[in-house]
């Protein structure tokens, strides 16, 4: 590891694609960089991510760095607009679920008929299938245990599980296409999933 005297050799170096030049400014400013962080976001594997993003970002940039200006005021930069960008996908996320919540409850009752009226049809078609396939695909679609857990459950091999569930599938995927209903294949995405 070079021993640098100041930010300025050690940014001659980083540019220079010498790893010790990052690991200078990693060295002298990371914990000054998580200070930073820390006053914008309590989470601190948050701010801890946003610190290794701000470095590797660094290293990415480092044949635009000018040796003559201050790479100390360039990761803080970086860092600021990591800050920028958290903020901005939390602000996203929280539209995204008030406008999921706004929707959801000015159908909330016809939601529950047609689910209601889904629910019995798919239940109806299920009863057409035999006992075991229904049972296998009940543990693997409601209880949501894996092949390998279904298969100890009701002592079947692995395999015996595995074609159960495709003919189900396959059952229900011709049952639908049947009746011509296309809305319930989109219901059903949970089951097929």
């Amino acid at each position: 590891m070079h021993l640098f005297k100041n930010d300025s050799e050690a940014s001659v170096a980083l540019k220079n694609g010498d790893m010790s030049g990052l690991e200078y400014f990693y060295n002298n400013y990371q914990r000054a960089l998580q200070q930073f962080l820390k006053s914008y976001c309590r989470d601190e594997a948050l701010v801890e991510e946003m610190t290794q993003d701000a470095f590797l970002q660094l290293w990415d940039k480092k044949q635009k760095i000018n040796p003559g200006l201050s790479v100390k005021n360039l990761l803080f930069t970086i860092a600021k607009n990591k800050v920028i960008d958290q903020v901005r996908k939390s602000r996203n996320h929280a539209r995204i679920i008030q406008l999921q919540q706004t929707e959801s409850s000015g159908n909330f009752t016809l939601d529950q008929v047609i689910l209601a009226d889904y629910n019995r049809l798919l239940s109806g078609a299920l009863l057409q299938l035999p006992s075991r396939s229904r049972e296998v695909f009940a543990l693997s679609r409601t209880t949501h245990l894996s092949n390998v857990e279904i298969s100890r459950q009701l002592n079947i091999s692995v395999k015996t599980v595995e074609k159960n569930i495709t003919k189900t599938l396959r059952f229900l995927r011709a049952f639908l296409e049947k009746q011509h209903i296309l809305l319930l294949l989109l219901f059903l995405r949970q089951y097929f999933l």
